[in-house]
């Protein structure tokens, strides 16, 4: 890529840039922190460094002077460009997920962020519409199809799509304000745009490879209790922290999934964390523990569960188009030689400690 900029001299970094920094640590060419692609996040080139006693390697450090040990950030902040190196998962922008970096004032001043590429989006794309009134989901519309119909008109089939699932959405949300089965949140708290939880619970740690045992809030387990029992084979339903927004609605998508009442109840949901009684007409989905492991990679506790809901028990549904639902499948071959769609199970919390060190259940025992 370099090559094609026009760069000519091009080499190979021998032992790559992690065995560099431990070389040279600060006193190197690199400049700023290490991204990594595991729970450490970003590494400094000083906690990196490991004792050498190579000469030219400390000739090298005694010639970096004390301005340049203390020009160690060169991130900026995206919003008002002042230096900053703490990156987070729950700071990604709420088009595309991609990082964003922010210092901690223009982090706390506002609700959702966008990245450099999605600056056109701010103040007309939102990921949690449950603080706005109709009418300004109304000016949110007009732009959201300004957007699609003038400014992303040619090409760019991907930017287009996501305009049309944004103004679908808005649109719902506008009916079920109208219908009454939703309310204005206008208290409603910041949202991780990752895990879709609450900051008193997310830290962060939610975002692909960094989903971790969030150790300080584990050290904490013992006052948490004692996680409850469950074993392979164990019957399950959506539990006492099952998040609509993350999970979708706890009823099963053939009992009346329109209904006014199941649009309320999962409203009441996300509002106040309630478990809502549902109709005659409605029924909780069930499923099957087929799992337990660890909620995050190298963790050391038990606290996640694999769950297959009975409407996709593993039951073979030939590849006919019986099955509308969204979600994973697989292909497989049965004994008769026939192509199948097995829907995949799906992970939860199970006591997983959370942020504000209480353990959370997405899922409940069902007798």
């Amino acid at each position: 890529m370099l090559k094609q900029r026009g760069v000519e001299d091009v080499s190979h970094l021998s032992g790559g840039i992690h065995r560099y920094v431990e070389k040279y640590g600060s006193s190197g060419f690199y400049k700023g922190k290490v991204f990594v692609f595991d729970q450490r996040v970003a590494l400094d080139p000083d906690a990196m460094e490991v004792s050498n006693n190579d000469n030219n390697v400390k000739e090298m450090k005694n010639n970096v002077d004390a301005k340049q040990r203390d020009e160690k950030i060169i991130g900026k902040c995206k919003e008002c460009q002042k230096p900053e190196d703490q990156i987070s998962g729950a700071t990604v922008c709420t088009v595309c997920r991609d990082l964003v970096l922010l210092c901690p004032s223009c982090k706390s001043s506002t609700d959702e962020y966008y990245c450099e590429r999605h600056d056109l989006w701010k103040n007309v794309y939102f990921t949690f519409l449950g603080k706005f009134t109709v009418e300004e989901l109304q000016k949110q519309l007009g732009d959201l199809r300004r957007m699609h119909d003038v400014t992303y008109a040619k090409g760019q089939r991907n930017v287009r799509r996501t305009l049309r699932k944004q103004i679908d959405k808005v649109l719902a949300r506008m009916k079920d304000l109208k219908d009454g089965t939703a309310v204005v949140e206008r208290d409603a708290k910041r949202r991780c745009r990752t895990c879709f939880e609450s900051e008193e619970i997310c830290d962060g740690l939610c975002w692909g490879f960094w989903r971790s045992m969030q150790s300080p809030y584990q050290m904490t387990k013992k006052e948490c209790g004692k996680m409850l029992a469950i074993k392979v084979g164990d019957r399950v339903g959506p539990g006492p922290n099952w998040n609509v927004l993350r999970h979708g609605s706890r009823f099963e998508l053939g009992s009346e999934s329109k209904s006014r009442k199941r649009l309320k109840s999962d409203a009441n949901s996300v509002t106040d964390g309630s478990q809502s009684s549902p109709s005659s007409l409605e029924k909780v989905k069930m499923g099957k523990v087929i799992e337990i492991k660890p909620w995050a990679s190298g963790g050391n506790e038990m606290d996640c569960v694999a769950v297959v809901w009975d409407e996709d028990d593993g039951v073979a549904r030939k590849q006919s188009g019986c099955s509308k639902r969204k979600g994973k499948k697989r292909n497989k071959v049965n004994e008769d030689g026939d192509s199948v769609a097995i829907r995949q199970s799906e992970i939860y919390r199970w006591g997983a400690v959370a942020r504000n060190g209480k353990r959370m259940y997405d899922v409940e025992l069902i007798s």
